[in-house]
């Protein structure tokens, strides 16, 4: 299979899937390529090893927290209504979308 441009996102998708469900110490290369429905060998053309795509899997849920903390802060001017807000972007909004990667 040739790959294409979402190829990363799809494999660090089937990575946060698989970590989620056994563990990252239980998660092979090959498990996640086989989610992935790609050759293992085409992981290494993205990434150097499954610590790698774990560590762009925090700092890409890390970067989306921070851009959500931030939006709320240039948006609510009130500081107490701000930390609602930004209460709100972390625990509904953060913790709902991206509770696979939270329990990383």
């Amino acid at each position: 299979m040739r790959p294409h441009k979402n190829t990363k996102e799809l494999l660090l998708r089937a990575a946060v899937d698989l970590f989620s469900q056994k563990g990252y110490l239980d998660t092979s290369i090959r498990d996640i390529a086989t989610k992935a429905g790609i050759s293992s060998s085409i992981i290494y053309h993205y990434f150097k090893d499954k610590e790698e795509m774990l560590f762009e899997i925090i700092r890409s849920t890390t970067e989306d927290l921070i851009k959500s903390l931030r939006e709320a802060e240039e948006r609510i001017k009130d500081p107490e209504e701000c930390l609602r807000g930004m209460l709100r972007a972390h625990i509904v909004d953060f913790n709902i979308k991206r509770k696979k990667e939270v329990l990383l």
